[in-house]
């Protein structure tokens, strides 16, 4: 077993990647959180015919193994509606949801839908 780790950062989980194909494990299970590396990444060892295990984020040639996004966020935006309804009589200014550009739009789904779900339970819906 052949454990490495990207630390966050784009350039180390490209040589990491680099790394598994040089070594030519029979599987990667990878995890990493910019989206815009994704692809290179996926290419270098679905090139060199390894089976990937993507954890969170989907990229190209890999099986996926995370949570849908948007319905998760969903779900947590409706228990902060309930929440605010019941802690804060539903007297709320604002709310705001914070991404990180470099996770893609698998992420920005998880916001959206937690917008959605907090909608879904305001007064001014049916919820």
């Amino acid at each position: 077993m052949l454990v490495l780790d990207n630390h966050y950062d784009a350039q180390t989980a490209v040589r990491n990647a680099e790394e598994f194909v040089r070594q030519q494990v029979d599987l990667v299970i990878e995890f990493q959180i910019d989206q815009r590396i994704a692809p290179a990444i996926a290419d270098k060892i679905s090139g060199a015919g390894i089976p990937l295990i993507r954890v969170d984020i989907p990229h190209p040639h890999a099986t996926f193994f995370g949570v849908d996004n948007y319905r998760v966020g969903f779900e947590a935006g409706q228990y902060l509606a309930h929440f605010a309804k019941s802690h804060w009589r539903g007297e709320v200014s604002r709310v705001l949801g914070l991404g990180l550009r470099r996770r893609g739009r698998w992420w920005q789904s998880r916001i959206t839908g937690a917008f959605q779900g907090v909608r879904s339970r305001t007064s001014r819906s049916k919820g």
